[in-house]
């Protein structure tokens, strides 16, 4: 659904820790790793034992129509954690349980936890945000208007704060002093324009 793009993973981290409830980070969703697509034959996930004798054309098309769900796997390769052999997971003589994503020596802890425009920076930010302003974790969440807003903004308040969230492909514009955005070095603005796929928590909402 969010087709590789890195800026819409990190819009959707950016809801995740700015509405109410507690946040629920998956393993490698705070660096953006793919969903792994697996052979129905290295399956490891109980309900695709019946599929897995299925013609290769059938059982995609099966995957395709219940959204991967005989097959979960794809959510479950070995977590990404250097560019190394098996991404870190598991000793280089050792066969994980599943295969790991092609893309492991671009997407990796060691690698994105140097790079601040990442997944795993922008996750960093916003958590750091969350622990220190109570009012992202308590306070109640009260919706903007739909007709006080750009187009494709998604905008509510937590207390003071307010978070404007940029679900478009163009860029938007706003006011406001930003605290946190889903881009780096954008933090301390007095103006903004949003960039599309972007997520911001500023100070107050002065105009339109």
């Amino acid at each position: 659904a969010l087709g590789g793009s890195r800026e819409k993973a990190k819009l959707l981290a950016a809801f995740q820790f700015t509405v109410r409830g507690i946040p629920f980070t998956y393993q490698g969703e705070e660096i953006g790793m793919s969903q792994l697509e697996v052979d129905q034959h290295r399956c490891l996930d109980p309900v695709s034992a019946p599929f897995r004798r299925l013609p290769g054309f059938i059982f995609r098309w099966i995957m395709k129509l219940t959204a991967g769900a005989v097959c979960r796997d794809g959510c479950r390769s070995p977590m990404q954690w250097s560019a190394g052999p098996n991404a870190g997971f598991c000793p280089p003589e050792v066969e994980p349980w599943l295969p790991v994503c092609p893309d492991y020596r671009q997407v990796n802890v060691e690698t994105l936890s140097k790079e601040p425009d990442s997944v795993y920076g922008c996750c960093r930010r916003f958590l750091e945000l969350r622990r220190r302003k109570e009012e992202l974790r308590a306070a109640p969440l009260k919706l903007l208007p739909e007709a006080d807003l750009p187009a494709g903004v998604l905008g509510y308040r937590r207390g003071s704060l307010t978070v404007l969230l940029n679900f478009s492909a163009h860029p938007r514009p706003v006011k406001g002093t930003i605290l946190v955005s889903t881009r780096s070095g954008r933090e301390g603005s007095p103006a903004v324009d949003l960039k599309p796929w972007e997520g911001v928590v500023i100070n107050t909402l002065l105009s339109q």
